[in-house]
Parts: C-alpha cells; structure tokens; sequence
C-alpha cells in the first residue's frame, strides 16, 4: 500500500475545512436572510403603530430590499411618514426623493421644502443638496436668459436682413 505524501494531505485538510466554512456560511446566511425577514415584519408592524425609528428602518429596507421586497414607493411613504414626525434624516430623504423623482413624481419645490427643514434641524447633508438644487436652478435661468438674448438676436438679424432687401427692392422698383 502506497503512503500519502505531508503535502497531499495538508491540501486534502485544507479543501475540507473549506468545504465545511462554505457550507456553515450558506447555511448562516440563509438564517440571517429568515431573520431579517422576520425583524422586517416586526418593524413594519410598530411602524404602523407609529413607531419613528421602525417607520425609518422600515423605508431602508423598502430602498435597498433588505428583508422586504425593494420598493421604491414605500420607501417615500415610510420616509415621508418619518419625516412628518419631524426627523431630519427622513426629511432629507423626503427632499432627495422629491428631487430626484424616486418612487414619486418629480417635484422640485417640494424637494426644497423638506430639504430645508432638515438643514434647519441642522443637517448638513441637505444645506449642501439645497445649495446644489438652487445653483442648478441659477444656472437653468442663466441659460434661459441666453438662450432668449440669442432668439432675439436672430429675430433682430432678420428684421434687418428683411428691411434691407425690402428697402433694395424698393429701390429697384424706383428706377
């Protein structure tokens, strides 16, 4: 009978213990996975009751589909909710959704509304997202503006391209 060389049974030790961490994993994540389903469900019940903290886990998990089927207007109303309740974090959330219409139509003075009362409950975040909305909106004006003196422009270069052939023809008819 033939010996097994030190190095094929350290490898054969090795692929084991591998085999028993991946199985022990699956089997942990699959539980992990039960539990947050069941935390999930206890959450949304107390944020049905009213629950501030449950109400803004409740949207987490609605936003990244952890523990509940990824949901991005349930997301909203649970922040919403939150927000309502006077938490800063959910009325940025509130505002960021607004902005960017995620999981509810788009509505940028909504947006603004809600991201200033986060700034004003001193939440950095949202004095930075309000500056970045009105210095979109600035610069949205600022083009407008352009735009409308470029219209102008031409219209003007028109009027006189049209006055001067006006002007040549009658001329011409003149003589």
């Amino acid at each position: 009978m033939q010996r097994m060389r030190p190095e094929r049974i350290t490898r054969f030790f090795f692929v084991c213990l591998a085999v028993l961490f991946v199985c022990s994993f699956n089997g942990s994540l699959a539980m992990a996975e039960g539990l947050s389903s069941k935390l999930a469900e206890y959450q949304l019940r107390k944020a049905r009751e009213g629950d501030l903290k449950s109400q803004i886990e409740v949207a987490k998990r609605y936003e990244t589909g952890r523990g509940l089927e990824q949901d991005p207007q349930q997301a909203f109303f649970w922040y919403r909710k939150a927000a309502e309740q006077g938490d800063a974090r959910a009325q940025f959330k509130v505002g960021e959704m607004l902005s960017k219409g995620t999981g509810v139509a788009k509505d940028i003075e909504a947006a603004k509304g809600w991201l200033d009362k986060a700034a004003q409950r001193g939440l950095a975040a949202a004095t930075s997202a309000l500056n970045a909305i009105e210095a979109a909106e600035k610069e949205a004006r600022a083009r407008a503006e352009r735009e409308a003196a470029a219209r102008k422009a031409k219209a003007e270069r028109e009027a006189r391209a049209r006055a001067a052939r006006e002007k040549a023809a009658r001329e011409k008819a003149e003589r």
